[in-house]
C-alpha cells in the first residue's frame, strides 16, 4: 500500500510542476504583453513631444499658441515617463509584477473593480445630468443638447457592451 501511495504522490507532484511550469508561461506572457503596452504608450508619448516641436518649428501660427504645444508636450512627457517607471518596476520587481497579474484576474478583485465602475458610471451620468439641468437653465441650449444625446449614447454603450460580454462570458 505504501508503494502506491508513493507513486499517486509522484504523479500529483509531477502535476503540480506542470501547472507551475505553465503558470510561469502564462506569467511570462502577461509580463510581455504588459511591456508592450507600456513601450506602445512611451512611443505615443515620444511621437507627440516630437510632433509637437517639429509643428512648433515649421508653423509659426501653432508656436505662437502657448496651450495647445504646452500640453501636448506635457501630455507626451507623462506618456513618456510614465512608460519609462512601468518598464523600471517591471525589470526591478518582477515579483510585484506576477502578484499584480494575480491580483488583476482574482474573482474578488474583478467583483469589487466592477461595482466600482458601475457606481463611477452612475455618478458620471447624474453629474451629466445636473450639468444638463443647469445649462437649460441658463439659456446654453445647444450644450445642454449635445450633453443629453451623450448621455443616451452612454445607455447605448452600456447595452452594447453588456450583450457583448455577456456572450463572451
Amino acid at each position: 500500500m505504501d508503494k502506491n501511495s508513493n507513486d499517486h504522490d509522484s504523479i500529483n507532484i509531477g502535476k503540480n510542476n506542470n501547472d507551475n511550469n505553465k503558470k510561469t508561461i502564462e506569467d511570462e506572457e502577461y509580463i510581455n504583453n504588459k511591456k508592450r503596452y507600456y513601450i506602445f504608450f512611451g512611443l505615443i508619448g515620444l511621437f507627440l513631444i516630437i510632433i509637437t516641436n517639429i509643428a512648433s518649428l515649421l508653423i509659426p501660427q501653432f508656436a505662437s499658441d502657448m496651450f495647445w504645444p504646452k500640453i501636448l508636450n506635457l501630455w507626451g512627457l507623462i506618456f513618456l515617463i510614465s512608460a519609462i517607471a512601468r518598464l523600471y518596476i517591471m525589470r526591478a520587481r518582477p515579483m510585484w509584477t506576477r502578484k499584480t497579474r494575480i491580483d488583476e484576474y482574482d474573482e474578488r478583485n474583478s467583483l469589487i473593480r466592477g461595482k466600482a465602475s458601475y457606481a463611477t458610471y452612475v455618478f458620471t451620468i447624474c453629474s451629466l445630468a445636473l450639468l444638463a439641468t443647469i445649462l437649460l437653465y441658463l439659456d446654453y441650449n445647444f450644450s445642454a443638447i449635445l450633453i443629453t444625446v451623450l448621455i443616451f449614447m452612454e445607455f447605448i454603450v452600456l447595452l452594447i457592451f453588456t450583450k457583448y460580454y455577456g456572450d463572451r462570458l
